[in-house]
């Protein structure tokens, strides 16, 4: 009797250990499945982003000096108007600390940028200018992209 009670106890046990492993390995392997989705989501978002960037920076490549000057002087101007149109603003994060030092830093960017773009514009060789064109469209993109950021939060 105590032999069978030990045996039925034994597989009770043994049967909830091997619930209990199952549910845990259920739930890491969710874990583990959510995480892949997440990083791999990240990482096309990332890609998307890349080959936008790539695509454009290529493009701007292709273009002739004059078109892309004129072409970056109206990005620096729309750029300028967001900056204005934002600064006018009367949403609640306006008067917010932090979004005012985000607003100074945007127009110390765009200051930055003009200024990149006026030594693009006095350089004498071809060679010149496009080695001075990757780094100033790296500095226009980013300068976009944080107004599009500053545009979302204050509700345009």
């Amino acid at each position: 009797m105590k032999k069978l009670a030990l045996i039925l106890s034994f597989c009770v046990l043994g049967s909830m250990l091997a619930m209990a492993d199952g549910t845990f390995a259920d739930r890491v392997r969710r874990v583990f499945d959510s995480t892949k989705r997440t990083v791999g989501d990240a990482a096309e978002g990332a890609g998307a982003i890349t080959r936008k960037w790539w695509a454009s920076a290529r493009e701007n490549v292709r273009l002739s000096r004059p078109e892309y000057l004129r072409r970056a002087d109206e990005r620096l101007l729309a750029a300028s108007a967001q900056l204005t149109k934002i600064k006018g603003g009367t949403s609640g994060v306006m008067g917010r600390k932090y979004f005012q030092l985000r607003l100074a830093a945007l127009e110390e960017h765009l200051l930055h940028a003009r200024l990149e773009l006026s030594g693009l514009q006095g350089t004498p060789t071809e060679e010149t200018f496009r080695q001075k064109q990757t780094p100033f469209d790296f500095t226009l993109w980013s300068l976009e992209e944080a107004l599009e950021l500053s545009l979302a939060e204050a509700g345009y």
